[in-house]
């Protein structure tokens, strides 16, 4: 009897000790809701975390992506990174937690199925795994390897069902339009070979692509202004010229190199939001004025959260 009790103790001292931690739950959650699409749900809830982890952040990132919302919305965000709670997730593996799910809605397939295939290895074989490389087949036009990936998961109780619903897509590719998700990803895959180290900081995948992917130059942009690299940033909007108006974002990173620079006749291409200007200049003004106290310098300009201007000064996303 006593054995008895202490083994359902001891199990109830796991279960109430081990990641009491909402972060945890909450990206938990996120892939889940990520992996059903539902892009609006997946937006409020990491939007309530008052101390969001990266993995949080890039969740986030993938469903403004399919709500389209990306230059609207990408830096009204906390980048203050809070760091995982266990011990054991150290910020390398926070990354590759994720990455699987980051590269396949950023439509590279080839570096998903990578960080797929690594998962398989290292965390063990998971029908979750087997349908995840199977979507890469289908979107990648591997009728052959999609099907071998379909059979295996037809076989299995919980991904049956959506094994064969997944068959009509071999079947006809044409039908891939139908599905919003898909087509979205398919739409963005690089049509142009090009090579850059998987382990290297995500966004910056997007600077190797050059001009071969027109469809990816907004992301390329806004990829820029995240990482900070406005000289890139510049050097692509000066041959693109202007396209009508830009989002806000953009013209506040113009606004910031101008200033930085002090070189105005870099806006001349531009049409610039007069009353984002003056606010841009007052926003730098006062950084420069605090420069050497950061927190003060956060409580000045805590009226410009939300803008690229506030993300730019005081983000902490490396």
């Amino acid at each position: 009897m006593f054995q008895i009790l202490f083994f359902l103790l001891s199990l109830f001292s796991v279960f109430y000790f081990s990641y009491r931690d909402d972060n945890f739950r909450l990206e938990l959650k996120l892939q889940r809701l990520t992996e059903k699409y539902e892009w609006d749900e997946v937006i409020k809830e990491a939007e309530k975390a008052p101390e969001p982890t990266k993995t949080i952040a890039v969740y986030r990132t993938i469903a403004l992506a399919h709500k389209n919302q990306l230059a609207e919305r990408l830096f009204d965000f906390n980048y203050q990174y809070k760091p995982p709670a266990s011990i054991y997730a150290e910020d390398g593996y926070q990354q590759f937690h994720y990455y699987s799910d980051l590269y396949f809605h950023a439509s590279f397939l080839n570096v998903a199925y990578l960080w797929n295939m690594e998962f398989w290895v290292v965390t063990g074989s998971r029908f979750y795994f087997l349908k995840q490389m199977a979507l890469y087949a289908i979107l990648s036009g591997e009728k052959e390897l999609a099907s071998r990936y379909l059979h295996l998961l037809k076989q299995s109780l919980f991904y049956k069902k959506w094994a064969e619903e997944q068959e009509r897509y071999i079947n006809d590719p044409e039908i891939l339009k139908e599905n919003k998700v898909y087509s979205q990803i398919k739409h963005f895959i690089p049509k142009e070979d090009f090579i850059a180290p998987v382990n290297y900081l995500f966004p910056n995948f997007y600077l190797y692509l050059g001009w071969t992917s027109p469809e990816n130059m907004e992301r390329c942009m806004l990829a820029c202004l995240y990482t900070k690299n406005l000289d890139r940033f510049i050097s692509i909007m000066r041959s693109i010229g202007s396209k009508g108006e830009l989002p806000a974002c953009m013209q506040e990173g113009l606004l910031i190199y101008a200033i930085g620079m002090n070189d105005f006749a870099v806006l001349e291409k531009f049409n610039i939001d007069r009353k984002l200007k003056e606010n841009v200049i007052h926003c730098v003004n006062v950084y420069k004025q605090y420069e050497n106290n950061r927190e003060l310098a956060e409580k000045k300009l805590k009226a410009c959260k939300g803008t690229y201007c506030y993300f730019y000064f005081f983000s902490k996303t490396k």
